[in-house]
């Protein structure tokens, strides 16, 4: 749940969707949910606010009567068609993706970027990211949060799940919600700008 234009806040509590706005708001708040890449807070909070940092965890989505869904935003690698040289492409590829390679850079970027399989969900980086040590652990999907990734827009065509992601059509719904319009005004212009994306 990412979006590039909304912050709400107010004096005794914040929720904040946007980056960067809620980097300089992270932690300005008695109580601050902030629906984004929890490490990318945590690492600003540990550079500018470290008494903030230490009291910061992160935690899955709630349950709802569907499930739980978590945000996923998956990333590919390819060759393209036109390369000159394919082989070399193919083993540098080969070489990236094995688990020892993905290890390091998960370690680079304080475990940031998810590995693509689960099976590479048990390296250490969770566990160690502080302060406080641990803060992040349950930043992937764990098999005792009974999730389920999530990517924004779907079911929907990847043309047009692109631009509900893009354009933050979830986030600046809740927002609508929070700063008090009806479900029934939300709905409404939610068919409208989905309307917008397949004209």
């Amino acid at each position: 749940m990412f979006s590039w234009g909304i912050f709400i806040g107010t004096a005794q509590g914040g929720t904040c969707w946007c980056f960067p706005p809620t980097i300089g708001q992270f932690g300005r708040h008695d109580d601050t949910i902030a629906m984004e890449p929890y490490i990318q807070q945590q690492a600003v909070a540990k550079r500018d606010q470290p008494q903030v940092a230490q009291d910061c965890w992160t935690f899955s989505a709630p349950h709802g009567p569907q499930g739980r869904f978590v945000a996923y935003n998956p990333y590919f690698w390819a060759i393209l068609s036109f390369s000159h040289n394919k082989s070399a492409a193919e083993d540098l590829l080969e070489y990236l993706c094995q688990r020892a390679q993905v290890e390091e850079r998960t370690k680079a970027v304080s475990g940031f970027d998810i590995p693509p399989f689960d099976s590479m969900l048990d390296f250490t980086v969770w566990n160690e990211v502080e302060p406080p040590r641990g803060t992040v652990y349950h930043y992937p999907i764990r098999p005792s949060h009974h999730a389920r990734p999530h990517v924004a827009g779907t079911p929907a065509a990847p043309d047009i799940a692109m631009q509900i992601y893009s354009r933050g059509t979830q986030p600046a719904m809740l927002a609508m919600l929070l700063t008090g319009k009806s479900i029934p005004q939300v709905i409404a212009w939610a068919e409208e700008e989905l309307a917008g994306f397949v004209r």
